[in-house]
Order: C-alpha cells, then sequence, then structure tokens
C-alpha cells in the first residue's frame, strides 16, 4: 500500500476480552467488516470473510494496531511470492549446511529482486491488453519479472 493511501474501515472493537489459552491476560477483539464488491457489473453485491484480530495489548491504539495489520499483509505476500514464484523451500539439496543456506539465498535474491524493481519503477513496462486495466499500487512479482 502507498504512505498516502488512506482506507476507511468498519470496525466492532469489543476492548476486554478472556481466552483460555491466554491465562489471566485481558485481549482486545477487533472485527474488521469486509468490503463489499461485485464480481460482474450487473451482479448482486457479494462481501467475503471479515477479520477478526486479536491483540495482546488491549491499550494499544487501534490506529497503530491497524496500520502493524496492514503491514503484515505485504510482509505474508511477500512470503507467498518467495515461496510459489522464487521456490523457497524447494531446493533439492543433500547437505545440512546447504540445507539452512539454500532459503536465505533465494530470500537475499527476492530482496535484491525488489529493491532493482525500486530503482527502475520508471522503466516498468506497460499490461498487456488482456489484463484489465486497473490503477494497482502494488507491483506484483509477475510483473517485475516479466
Amino acid at each position: 500500500m502507498a504512505k498516502s493511501q488512506r482506507d476507511d474501515f468498519q470496525l466492532k472493537v469489543i476492548p476486554r476480552v478472556r481466552w483460555r489459552k491466554a491465562g489471566k491476560k485481558d485481549l482486545k477483539l477487533i472485527i474488521i467488516r469486509p468490503v463489499a464488491y461485485r464480481p460482474t457489473k450487473n451482479s448482486r453485491l457479494l462481501y467475503r470473510e471479515p477479520a477478526y484480530l486479536i491483540c495482546t495489548d488491549p491499550d494499544m491504539d487501534l490506529a497503530v494496531l491497524l496500520q502493524a495489520y496492514l503491514w503484515r499483509w505485504e510482509i505474508e505476500v511477500n512470503f507467498k511470492d518467495e515461496k510459489t514464484i522464487m521456490g523457497c523451500g524447494q531446493a533439492q539439496v543433500r547437505t545440512k549446511e546447504a540445507c539452512t543456506k539454500a532459503p536465505a539465498f533465494v530470500a537475499a535474491t527476492y530482496s535484491l529482486l525488489m529493491l532493482a524493481s525500486q530503482i527502475a519503477k520508471s522503466q516498468v513496462l506497460p499490461r498487456p491488453k488482456w489484463y484489465k486495466m486497473k490503477k494497482s499500487v502494488r507491483v506484483t512479482t509477475g510483473e517485475i519479472l516479466n
């Protein structure tokens, strides 16, 4: 997400929740209403599943918590790209040393790819005509590789 982009969330906050696995600690539960979407122009309004966030610090500011959630989502997208596109964890190695170094090498390669894409941001190729013409905030790893 771009730094200047601002999103509005519809939330329900339950400030003090007890959970048996958390012991005697109070938790904060945040329920984020899913965003509505239409698959086609004339179809009915559909919703995805709501997001449930549990925070171990019930006094934490809500804006800080939501920003951390959004940043964490970008990290999850990076993990997915590293595993599916870059093949992290799929190396066929035999020695113990290679087993520890291969995923680190793939992660470092992915980091270099992301850095190179930031430097060459002005040189991004236009999307093919069969792609949906949308103004995406994040350039995908597949687009960078293309």
